[in-house]
């Protein structure tokens, strides 16, 4: 409902505030593709749209690694909004920067296939203080990266932010693999409550 009045709004008054809280009502609603296109139109960089670029990212990485024309195109398209979040989150001093800087240099070397480097990315992560959100988010990449340990990374993930889709994705997908799939379906129902755009959701 607020995204009509919010657009409306925009057309009267083309400020970066309104542009702002458009922006937040469709990261609401789950359209990372729209909350870019708005930070960009506000010409907003730094840590606001690299985060979503980096949601934008493990989209992605969460299909499943086959070699097919559209994986390609999926890691392909992770490492470049990686790259671009690195570039954007390198010049930016505000707070939390550093710590989405890590998850940024994480998620490229995911999408490298370098898992050696993602495992130093979050061991260096924990060695610190370190937002607890990107914290969640590194050991989503580790259980990826990683599948010894998969288990528990997922736990840390879940415990840091229960809500986090791409870590309920996981965990549904361990589920089925363990012959649970009335607990696997509560976890992707609860996924795609948290981001009802994640597409890999739809496929465990």
């Amino acid at each position: 409902r607020a995204i009509p009045l919010l657009e409306r709004a925009l057309r009267d008054d083309p400020s970066s505030a309104v542009r702002g809280l458009l922006a937040a009502a469709w990261r609401a609603a789950g359209d990372l593709d729209r909350t870019e296109a708005v930070l960009r139109e506000a010409g907003t960089n730094g840590l606001p749209l690299a985060r979503v670029l980096l949601e934008q990212a493990v989209a992605r990485l969460l299909w499943p690694n086959a070699p097919t024309v559209a994986s390609r195109r999926n890691v392909e398209g992770a490492e470049r909004r990686a790259i671009e979040s690195i570039r954007l989150l390198e010049g930016d001093r505000s707070a939390g920067a550093p710590d989405w800087l890590a998850v940024a240099y994480a998620t490229n070397a995911l999408a490298r296939r370098d898992p050696e480097a993602v495992v130093a990315v979050v061991d260096d992560a924990r060695s610190r203080p370190c937002d607890p959100e990107a914290i969640a988010w590194l050991e989503v990449l580790l259980a990826l990266a990683r599948p010894e340990g998969q288990d528990e990374a997922i736990a840390r993930a879940l415990a840091l932010r229960p809500d986090g889709a791409p870590a309920l994705v996981l965990c549904a997908t361990r589920r089925m693999a363990r012959g649970d799939p009335a607990g696997a379906r509560a976890d992707l129902d609860q996924a795609i409550r948290a981001a009802p755009r994640l597409g890999a959701a739809y496929f465990v």
